[in-house]
């Protein structure tokens, strides 16, 4: 029952990781190069993933989550050129709160999704 929890767990971060990259790589170029609308985006985001998660009961912590356009963290390119992709990293802790029979440790067991797009609108 553990591992069939632990991949549950695991599975609903990786959709939500995907589904908030899936948003991010589609915004359009005028939300990407504003600063206002890629942080607008950037929640819409992170609330797509938290949503997905929210049946999921982590433990004592907040999931983590953090985008990124290319290698900054989303908020807006101004004049540089657009990213060529999107990556989402979601990270959180999931302790054995049912069944207390596996050792999930002090910080629980760690489970990590990070899902890169490309940016579908890009400069090429």
């Amino acid at each position: 029952m553990f591992y069939a929890k632990t991949f549950w767990h695991y599975t609903a971060v990786q959709k939500a990781a995907q589904d908030a990259a899936r948003f991010l790589a589609g915004v359009p170029r005028q939300h990407m190069r504003s600063p206002r609308l890629a942080a607008d985006d950037a929640q819409t985001a992170m609330k797509i993933a938290q949503i997905e998660m929210s049946e999921l009961n982590p433990g004592h912590e907040v999931p983590t989550i953090e985008m990124f356009r290319g290698t900054s963290a989303c908020n807006g390119t101004g004049t540089r050129p657009l990213p060529t992709s999107v990556r989402v990293l979601i990270k959180m802790n999931m302790y054995d709160t049912i069944f207390g029979l596996a050792s999930t440790g002090r910080y629980g067991l760690p489970l990590t999704a990070d899902v890169t797009f490309p940016y579908l609108g890009a400069d090429i």
